[in-house]
């Protein structure tokens, strides 16, 4: 194998010369090393793990790996700038593979996202997926930065990338996304193109409280007392969270329209429905 390579076998010494038998024989003890790091790792042992990782840097500097793994456990433990100087010191090596500076590029950004500095962290992480196009978690560790950013169609798109890379559902997420966007139109005083996507926000997942409750908001708002008591009236029902917050809203989306008698009547069908809801639970418990 390649220890006995690298330690001199016949073989290996009929094919490789000293400066390659030493160069694979600190290559297999730096695996070696970096297994063992893995090991206590895996057997809950941050501290020492990030000690053997230590070691294995000190005694070779060309390995990419034991800096992802040494820098993701300081970020770990909450020393994101001990993790962003060393991610750093790595990029500026000379001749690191392409994909290896994406990922020391995506570690950075990461780095930079823990540390506050979601601008910066957007471009590593942003020149990381050029390459690594086919990671979900580049594309949803992106998606969040621009989560923070509050640049919802960038979110939107990276988190149905993301979703369609893992092979999960995103439309609750992109729900909820869409419901920010939208509240973020009507706060700037686009009414029109707010409404708009927080009605597009609740047909992508009908049953998001909070989707729901940002449209019927939306258009009792705009006067729309009807259309909003119908949203209010699907999130009470169907949506037992902020049910007290729902009926408030409901209340007053009746309260301008007049028709108590409804109010009264749709609220006794969702208590009789509660009921025999909980009636059923008890029966099967």
């Amino acid at each position: 194998g390649l220890a006995g390579l690298a330690l001199g076998l016949p073989f290996g010494k009929r094919l490789l010369g000293r400066r390659e038998r030493l160069l694979l024989a600190q290559q297999a003890a730096e695996g070696q090393s970096y297994l063992v790091a893995m090991n206590t790792l895996i057997e809950g042992n941050r501290d020492k793990t990030i000690e053997t990782l230590l070691g294995v840097v000190r005694e070779n500097t060309d390995g990419v790996e034991p800096y992802l793994a040494l820098g993701r456990l300081f970020r770990e433990r909450g020393d994101a700038a001990r993790s962003l100087r060393l991610h750093q010191h790595l990029l500026v090596r000379p001749g690191i593979p392409d994909v290896a500076r994406r990922k020391a590029l995506f570690a950075l950004g990461k780095d930079l996202r823990a540390l506050g500095d979601l601008t910066r962290a957007r471009r590593a992480v942003e020149r990381a997926i050029r390459v690594l196009k086919k990671d979900a978690e580049v594309a949803r560790e992106l998606a969040e930065i621009c989560e923070g950013l509050r640049d919802w169609p960038a979110a939107v798109t990276l988190r149905k990338r993301a979703g369609k890379l893992a092979g999960r559902a995103s439309r609750p997420v992109r729900s909820h996304l869409l419901a920010e966007w939208g509240a973020d139109r009507i706060a700037a005083g686009d009414a029109h193109t707010g409404r708009s996507l927080l009605r597009k926000a609740v047909r992508y997942a009908p049953t998001a409280l909070h989707s729901r409750v940002l449209y019927a908001d939306a258009l009792l708002a705009s006067g729309r007392v009807r259309e909003a008591a119908e949203n209010f009236e699907i999130a009470l029902v169907t949506l037992a969270p902020l049910r007290g917050l729902v009926i408030a809203k409901l209340e007053e989306s009746y309260f301008q329209l007049g028709d108590f008698g409804r109010l009264e009547s749709f609220l006794r069908g969702a208590i009789d429905k509660a009921d025999v809801d909980r009636a059923a639970a008890d029966i099967c418990a």
